[in-house]
Formats: C-alpha cells, structure tokens, sequence
C-alpha cells in the first residue's frame, strides 16, 4: 500500500487495502497507506480521519499518525497549526525517547518556520537537529538539515552539515548517502548561482536515490535561468511526483508547486494554462491561512485575467 501511494497509484493502493481486509489481515500501519491514498487523492476529511485512526495504537505507531496529521495541516497551509502541532510533538518524543521523530519533527518545523519568515526559530530548531549524537542522524536527516541552510543562504552552515555527511554517513546505504550529499551540493551551488554544477548535483542526487528534493532543485535552476518552457516542464515532473513529496517531501511543496507552474508557463506566454494552475493553486490553499505567497499568487491571477479581458 505505501509503496503503491508512493508512486501515486491511490485507487490500487486502495484496492490492496480491501483485500487485505476481505483477508482478514491488519497492521497498525494500514492506516499510513489509507492516508496517504486519500490525500493522493485530494480526500483530505478522509485521510485525516486514516491518520486520527492511528493515534489509538501503541507507540511508535501513534506517532506515523501524530506526525502525517502535522503534515495534513502543512498540505493545506496551515502553517502555524503544524508548528504548534510540532512543538509538542517534540516534547512527547523526548519523553518517549523517540529521537527519530524527534529529529525528523525538528527539520520539519524549521522548514515550516522559514516558510512563515520565522528565521531565528528556524535556525534554533535546525541546532537542536545538530546537537544529536553522530550515531542518531540519518544520512537523510543531515541532508534535510543542509538543505534548509542552503536555501536560507547560510552557506558556512550548510558546507558543515555536508562535511559531517561526508564524515559519518556511512550508516546509510550508498545509494542513499551518495544522493544525500549531491542534494546538498546542489543547493550550495544553486545559492552560489553555479547553475551548471547545480543541475549536475541535482541529476546525480536523482539518479543515485530518487527524492522530491532534488526535483524540486533542478526545477528551480530553470528557474533562475529564466528558460520557462524548461522550467514549466520541471514543476509538472514535481507534480507528477505527488506520491513521493506527500510520503516523505514537504507536503506544501506540491501545493506550491502549482503556483510556480502557474508562474513559468506566464512568463513563457502560455496564459490558459496559468490560470487553470493559480486557480488550482488557490483551491488547495483554500483554507490556509493569510500569507505573502497567497496575496501575491492572488494579485498575478487577477493581472493574468485582465490581460485576457
């Protein structure tokens, strides 16, 4: 069922769903596949109900759910909601001594900080993922970390992330290292404008282990090389890869992609197509809450309509 939403093929992962139970078979995590389907699907009261199903299992299970209904709230745009959500999360985690959750729960809210300009908080959280013990980072743990230091332009942060990657990620699987540490080295050159060692990186990272990170950066090096045809067709490839950034990316990140669809196909004079995108756009973030990216998003569509009017 994961592996089937992953790839976002949600009708059969829900077909395998009713098979297992017509089987008689159940596992705690059958409401993790559930979920993922649903919101896949754009079934979000469904999946949040599969995620608040979990939260009556036994630990670690309730914690698949407690952390996939953060991300639900993160999907719609309530940014605020998830980093509350998150604050406590971490504090139940620590007292479980559930330090996996813990970190991944850190990166996730310093990434959610730094959507909502929240830099000081966001660097506070992203230390404490540091200051954990060499043995208790994942490989991809450190590569979500460098990632955000990169894109907040902390550049010296982001080398030290990649040089402690390089020293003690050899837990990892190589492929999964190999990818984790091009990812970073992508976003460095890509924060430098080194954009052909940025795509390169990029490539590699994707061609080593897939992960919405690097697509989402080689989609927007066509971006700051302002080819919009190239970068329209990189975000629909983002988009295609709903599965994947709703398991294991940043939920707000197909949303948002929409919008920067929206953008590229504007700047490349397909205007049809653009607003059907900032018009999908606005309706998965229908219920978020205010923000400069809304209001912007909101002021490009009304310009687009007066051009076509």
């Amino acid at each position: 069922m994961l592996l089937l939403a992953t790839e976002g093929r949600e009708d059969d992962a829900l077909q395998a769903f009713e098979l297992s139970r017509a089987k008689g078979i159940d596992s705690p995590y059958l409401g993790w596949g559930v979920g993922l389907a649903r919101l896949g699907r754009g079934e979000v009261p469904q999946a949040r109900a599969a995620f608040e199903g979990m939260l009556a299992g036994k630990a670690p299970y309730d914690s698949y759910g407690r952390f996939y209904l953060t991300r639900l709230d993160i999907y719609e745009g309530r940014l605020a909601d998830a980093s509350r959500r998150l604050a406590q999360d971490c504090v139940l985690y620590r007292d479980r001594h559930n330090q996996s959750f813990d970190v991944i729960s850190r990166n996730l809210r310093a990434r959610v900080l730094w959507d909502r300009g929240q830099r000081d908080e966001a660097r506070r959280e992203l230390a404490q993922v540091l200051s954990a013990s060499d043995e208790a980072l994942k490989a991809t743990d450190l590569r979500n970390t460098g990632v955000l230091y990169a894109q907040m332009r902390e550049i010296g942060e982001a080398r030290r992330v990649l040089a402690r990657l390089e020293r003690v990620g050899t837990g990892a699987s190589t492929v999964v290292r190999r990818s984790c540490l091009r990812t970073i080295e992508g976003e460095i050159a890509l924060a430098e404008g080194r954009l052909d060692e940025a795509e390169r990186a990029f490539t590699a990272a994707d061609a080593a282990y897939p992960h919405p990170s690097s697509l989402l950066g080689l989609a927007r090096v066509q971006e700051q090389r302002r080819r919009w045809p190239a970068a329209a067709q990189a975000w629909e490839r983002v988009l295609r890869n709903r599965g994947d950034i709703l398991r294991q990316g940043v939920p707000s990140d197909w949303v948002v992609a929409h919008l920067q669809l929206a953008r590229a196909q504007t700047l490349g004079g397909n205007g049809e197509q653009a607003r059907a995108n900032y018009r999908r756009f606005d309706e998965l973030w229908r219920n978020a809450e205010p923000s400069p990216l809304r209001e912007q998003a909101r002021l490009e569509l009304q310009r687009l309509r007066e051009v076509k009017e």
